[in-house]
């Protein structure tokens, strides 16, 4: 991880916003509602908007390098995240090849190096942790599920499939169905 690190680093070094990033950045500048409600490209970006509101209130448009950095922090962290998941499945080797594709570019390495891209990876690293956490079958890990699938509905709408698997995954348990529900409601009334 540490190496991917370094290395999208190393290549993002040179990049500003680009192509669709600017949409947030010049168009998204009104201080109304529909800044954040407004869809892009068919996908709710609630979340990816504020990080690039918040992100440019605090740097500034001279450098999207801090933008660079946190979208690298939240790329690794969906990696991990679908490492953990993996390795009780696929055991601890075959878990390890698989980040590793993801994690030195694989099929879509023009996406790694795009801090607009942020928005999937906040829907993958959230969808995958609400997975982790429904494993738990206790209340605090449907609470924090359905709090991770509210994270990924608002960041594109990748979230929707975690959603769907989500809800797979607890008709699979068949433990406390009825009571578990508000896991998969409360982010559906979310994206809704």
């Amino acid at each position: 991880m540490l190496c991917s690190a370094a290395l999208l680093i190393h290549y993002r070094s040179s990049l500003h916003f680009m192509l669709d990033g600017w949409g947030f950045v010049i168009y998204r500048e009104d201080g109304n509602i529909g800044d954040f409600l407004d869809p892009h490209n068919e996908h709710i970006s609630i979340l990816p908007v504020a990080i690039y509101k918040l992100f440019l209130s605090i740097f500034g448009m001279s450098s999207a390098m801090p933008l660079h950095v946190f979208s690298v922090a939240i790329f690794l962290l969906s990696v991990f995240l679908l490492f953990r998941y993996l390795e009780p499945l696929v055991g601890e080797p075959a878990a390890l090849i698989g980040c590793a594709v993801i994690l030195f570019f694989g099929a879509a390495w023009e996406d790694l190096l795009w801090a607009f891209q942020i928005g999937f990876s906040i829907s993958i690293a959230a969808g995958i942790g609400a997975l982790i956490m429904l494993r738990r079958r206790d209340a605090f890990g449907d609470i924090v599920a359905c709090l991770l699938l509210g994270v990924s509905v608002i960041s594109t709408s990748l979230g929707i499939p975690f959603a769907i698997g989500s809800a797979v995954c607890l008709v699979l348990q068949r433990e406390n169905l009825l009571s578990r529900i508000f896991v998969i409601v409360v982010p559906a009334l979310v994206y809704g």
